[in-house]
């Protein structure tokens, strides 16, 4: 984990965190209604592993070797997981 000096946020950030997390919200609620159950779980499954990539890139945070192992058994996961089909004959 890195040390961030981290500023208190102002209000203005807030109203804009708030605003960005709702439509964050409201839009994978949309997509996941019209998206079938088995790429949804699929694409949700990811979305961690993205998060963290995310903030690597933007941010500077580091992964330790367990989040990295972690990721990495998502991503795993996931790919055997499609390249199975949706697993119903």
């Amino acid at each position: 984990m890195t040390d961030h000096h981290v500023r208190p946020a102002r209000p203005d950030e807030f109203g804009a965190v708030g605003v960005l997390t709702a439509a964050s919200l409201v839009l994978l609620a949309a997509g996941m209604q019209r998206t079938p159950a088995f790429p949804a779980a699929l694409i949700t499954s990811v979305e961690p592993v993205a998060a963290a990539l995310l903030s690597i890139v933007f941010l500077g945070d580091a992964m330790t070797p367990l989040q990295v192992a972690g990721g990495v058994a998502i991503v795993g996961g996931v790919v055997g997981v499609s390249a199975g089909g949706t697993g119903v004959r």
